[in-house]
């Protein structure tokens, strides 16, 4: 009878070819190869039972010399792709599951680069969103102060300067003498019945997002009325609204 030492030396002296056969034969499972495995060890001179392969087998296998050995017939079969000789593909490797760390460290940077891409997306759209907002508010308010003076203008007629005063005449040919002026005066005089406030409107700091002016002198019997804003826009230095008006009593004063 012989004993794994012999079974051992045996392997070590027959031929690769042959000692190939014995492994893939191992592999295969004792219970399908014993008669060729007593054939190869018979030629060799080492009398050998099934029993014996089956345990010396299990013991090589328990040491770790079979480890570069799939010894599950069922394994084997699915590493040969389902062939029905799973030994042919006994010597190819499995490929180890999961990701290696480099992988992990590449699609980090990967994501943090997306993640970042996104974020200065979602701000720019927010910041262009809260601007287009606060120029709404600036626009509503400008267009309402300059509605304000044109109704003032309306309501400031010929007949209506100097009223029930006894000196009406006298103010009618002041005004006549320079309606942008007199028209400016009446917008800006804080006690008169045709004061317009200029608007009133402020960012978060509290600082004036709107200065309107007056000017009555540039142009003769033309009142410019200029709505300087501060632009929420990073990218727009200086804007403004300009309105021209011809006061409408002066058609009466020829």
């Amino acid at each position: 009878m012989a004993n794994l030492q012999q079974f051992r030396d045996l392997l070590a002296e027959v031929k690769p070819e042959d000692k190939n056969k014995i492994y893939q034969l191992l592999v295969a499972g004792p219970g399908k190869a014993s008669c060729q495995i007593i054939e190869i060890c018979s030629e060799n001179g080492v009398v050998i039972s099934d029993q014996e392969i089956d345990a010396f087998r299990r013991e090589m296998d328990e040491n770790g010399e079979l480890n570069d050995l799939e010894l599950s017939l069922k394994s084997l079969t699915n590493l040969a792709g389902g062939t029905s000789n799973p030994a042919e593909k006994v010597n190819r490797k499995i490929l180890p599951v999961g990701f290696t760390m480099v992988e992990v460290i590449i699609a980090g940077l990967l994501m943090a680069s997306a993640m970042t891409a996104f974020a200065r997306l979602a701000i720019s759209s927010m910041q262009a969103s809260s601007n287009q907002l606060e120029r709404a508010h600036i626009e509503a308010a400008i267009n309402d102060n300059i509605q304000l003076i044109q109704r003032a203008d309306s309501l400031l007629t010929y007949d209506s300067i100097g009223q029930d005063d006894v000196d009406q005449n006298d103010q009618q040919l002041a005004a006549c003498n320079n309606p942008a002026l007199y028209l400016q005066q009446q917008l800006e005089l804080e006690d008169g019945s045709l004061f317009i406030e200029p608007p009133q409107l402020k960012d978060e700091s509290n600082n004036m997002l709107i200065n309107r002016t007056i000017d009555a002198t540039s142009i003769p019997d033309i009142a410019i009325i200029t709505f300087d804003l501060n632009a929420p826009e990073s990218n727009i230095s200086a804007e403004s609204r300009v309105l021209e008006i011809s006061p409408s009593f002066q058609s009466s004063c020829f």
